[in-house]
């Protein structure tokens, strides 16, 4: 008589260890491509988040205070990176009013790759 034995043989069990690892390696690039979009997106909304506080400060100026022409360069540090911001003014000069409004663009770069841009009039409302 033969006693039943319960349990996986060697053979079984190197076969499922074989079949685990064809599907992993087929799920894992999969996994590594996301993670690597997640950073950059997670980049793009620190971009957009300095953007809106540059333009939140210069709203809260009048527009005749803002230049007619050329642009001012700073350097803004959010979350462990260095943003570089340009802001243009009247570059679209259908935009700027001497009193009344100014064209703006604002530019957020990170190791100088453009990371955000916005263009936006600020004005004053009577």
């Amino acid at each position: 008589m033969k006693s039943a034995q319960a349990g996986f043989s060697l053979i079984e069990a190197v076969v499922a260890i074989a079949i685990l690892g064809i599907l992993m390696s087929s799920v894992v690039p999969a996994l590594t491509s996301t993670l690597g979009l997640n950073g950059k997106e997670r980049v793009r909304r620190e971009a957009v988040s300095v953007a809106r506080a540059v333009i939140q400060d210069l709203g809260a100026k009048h527009p005749s205070a803002l230049p007619m022409e050329g642009a001012d360069v700073s350097t803004v540090a959010r979350d462990g990176r260095v943003f570089s911001v340009r802001v243009q003014y009247c570059l679209n000069r259908n935009y700027c009013q001497q009193d009344t409004s100014r064209h703006v663009t604002v530019e957020v770069k990170e190791n100088e790759t453009t990371r955000y841009r916005v263009e936006t009039v600020l004005a004053k409302i009577r």
